[in-house]
């Protein structure tokens, strides 16, 4: 915006904000054409937003709100030596505040933002606003003190201390400030970690190198004790009860150290085969696993899984989307990815694609179809059913009904994909393949359920890019999650809901998955899914829901 020095006036009016006077650091409001412009950098933040600017000043983003984001053009600013001012009422429409002038003076009114949590456990300083907030840090030796802008607080800050913070103490300060001093036992490095959600904002403060402690604590009610009990000499089960701004989440899990070396990680399915349910305990004792949590999402009518499963280098149920998957490889390693998978068959020096994979039949599509199904495959249409051993066809059958024997593939086609197994006989060569992309080397087990929660220790929780609905993240709920610590350790974990539980959405199951020190995690099935089995001794102990499912993550004992 180009604007004139000589129609340019500085100093007045004067500006309140809720009620007190604001006073500006870096300039003095200016008038142009009947407008004020103010230093955009600096009122925002009272106004509960975060700016960035380029370089060049040619443009500004704003930040406010719940996620809410938006920029603005050079239309929209002027530049004079060096600060970028906006015009005040643009701004105040912009984030939803109140501007009123009267006498010569101009009163802006803003909906604060509420410090909802503040908790504290072994190194790490936990925030919650109800929504965005402003804030700067400053650093003095072994005092750390934050303000945050536009913010309040209702409540009496809660006595926390540990091994590296010695106390906290908060002040209300003028214009919606509020302010917290943290006094650390010794002067230490910070790592920080923000992030906004559908339910508010949460800064989180690492101090110091990040340790993680033998016996992982989530961040607990004071007045709330944390079980934990070694079920061998690897794995410990634990049981907390997590503060979160909904309320109390309790929270089950196994940590299972360095679990590479002691247990086998595999995809466990009812013994009846894809297509059935079956329960947790049922699975875990059939496959002699040592413990177990459930995985996939299924369709609780027909049974089938839902999402990509991979048993014995060979996928039996196809991935969903672009949703979020386990990947183990015949180490034992576990990688996280959102993997896309492809079917085909070679025949006759050509390759075709296959549709679907354990699954009802469709018109004029072709499914494959491995031994672990269950079921017969039935259609409307007539299909050809090409059946497939060691290679080659040993059966062509044409007709409505179709089934398969033990070690056997069937390529089943309805309608006109019927040409695709078109002149197949048996002792014909046959060669089905399949492409996942991305695929570890090696690559033995897979699980998939969603969405992914964090990714190299930093939450990335985006569940619409992978299909699911803003309903399903933000409801409470229990949910299930399986993650990776940095030093290789496992955790299966549940949240449960009722009995004294609210439930957990999904940004708070990232969170307590971060704190458990998860570098990486993946949400699973939720609901009466959610289900963690283990031996205690010579018993087989469950917690959580006890709804049959369609496949489970297992744990099975290298000796």
């Amino acid at each position: 915006m180009t604007v004139s020095a000589s129609n340019v006036h500085a100093g007045t009016p004067q500006i309140y904000l809720n009620n007190s006077p604001l006073r500006l650091l870096t300039s003095l409001p200016l008038e142009f054409d009947g407008k004020t412009f103010v230093p955009l950098k600096e009122i925002a933040p009272y106004l509960g937003a975060d700016v960035a600017l380029p370089n060049d000043l040619s443009s500004a983003t704003l930040k406010w709100g719940l996620s809410q984001e938006t920029t603005l053009d050079a239309s929209d600013l002027y530049v004079r030596v060096g600060l970028v001012y906006v015009d005040l009422s643009k701004l105040v429409q912009i984030l939803g505040a109140r501007l009123q002038a009267l006498d010569g003076k101009i009163y802006l009114y803003t909906t604060q933002a509420e410090l909802k949590i503040l908790s504290g456990i072994g190194d790490q300083l936990s925030f919650v606003f109800s929504q965005h907030v402003p804030y700067r840090l400053e650093q003095r030796g072994a005092t750390l003190k934050l303000i945050f802008y536009n913010a309040l607080t209702h409540r009496a800050l809660p006595t926390l201390a540990s091994r590296r913070i010695r106390s906290v103490q908060g002040e209300a300060q003028d214009l919606s400030m509020f302010a917290v001093t943290v006094y650390l036992n010794d002067a230490a490095e910070y790592d920080l970690s923000e992030f906004s959600t559908a339910s508010g904002f949460s800064l989180w403060i690492r101090f110091g190198a990040v340790k993680l402690p033998s016996l992982p604590q989530p961040t607990v009610y004071p007045q709330q004790p944390q079980s934990t009990v070694w079920l061998d000499a690897h794995t410990t089960y634990n049981q907390s009860r997590v503060l979160t701004s909904g309320g109390i989440v309790r929270i089950h899990y196994l940590k299972v150290q360095d679990y590479r070396s002691n247990y086998w990680l595999q995809v466990g399915l009812p013994l009846a085969g894809i297509g059935t349910l079956s329960s947790l305990d049922d699975m875990t004792r059939a496959h002699g696993a040592f413990a177990a949590i459930n995985a996939n999402f299924f369709d609780p009518n027909s049974g089938h899984p839902v999402g990509l499963l991979v048993k014995d280098s060979f996928p039996v149920s196809q991935q969903y989307g672009q949703r979020a998957a386990l990947l183990i490889d015949f180490l034992g390693k576990v990688n996280f990815a959102n993997p896309t998978l492809q079917l085909s068959f070679k025949a006759f020096g050509k390759t075709l694609p296959i549709e679907g994979l354990n699954r009802p039949l469709k018109r004029d599509e072709l499914v494959l179809y491995t031994s672990d199904y269950s079921k017969n495959i039935r259609s409307e249409l007539p299909i050809r059913a090409v059946q497939v051993r060691s290679g080659k066809v040993i059966r062509v059958n044409d007709g409505y009904v179709a089934s398969n024997d033990p070690g056997s593939m069937l390529l089943v086609a309805s309608g006109s994909a019927r040409s695709r197994l078109a002149g197949l006989r048996p002792a014909d060569e046959v060669e089905v393949s399949y492409k996942l992309t991305p695929k570890p080397d090696l690559l033995l087990e897979a699980v998939s359920a969603g969405p992914m929660l964090i990714r190299d220790g930093q939450i990335i929780l985006d569940p619409r890019a992978e299909g699911f609905t803003p309903q399903f993240a933000t409801m409470k709920a229990a949910r299930s999650a399986v993650g990776v610590t940095p030093n290789g350790d496992l955790i299966l974990l549940i949240a449960l809901r009722g009995d004294g539980s609210v439930g957990a959405d999904l940004t708070t199951l990232a969170q307590i998955m971060s704190q458990l020190g998860a570098q990486d995690a993946m949400a699973l099935d939720g609901g009466g899914s959610s289900g963690l089995a283990f031996h205690k001794g010579i018993s087989l102990e469950t917690v959580g829901g006890d709804r049959p499912i369609a496949a489970a993550l297992m744990l099975l004992p290298k000796k």
